[in-house]
């Protein structure tokens, strides 16, 4: 999960692991087991789009699915 710049760094960090727990709860009401899936905050560190406009803060609140093969 991610989050924009807006608000302060604590405030980021929960609200991004917020919207990660809230994917991997559609996704394991979807049929996925959810003993698969792990979830991780990144607060506002890692931004989509670097810029400072209402664009590039939607672009910034999103949650990423990485999909990794069994070994």
């Amino acid at each position: 999960g991610h989050a924009d710049e807006r608000g302060s760094r604590s405030y980021n960090q929960k609200l991004s692991e917020q919207r990660a727990e809230a994917v991997k709860d559609s996704l394991v009401s979807e049929g996925v087991e959810e003993a698969k899936i792990t979830t991780q905050g990144f607060g506002e560190d890692r931004p989509k789009d670097p810029g400072h406009t209402e664009e590039a803060w939607e672009k910034n609140r999103r949650t990423d699915i990485i999909l990794e093969e069994k070994k």
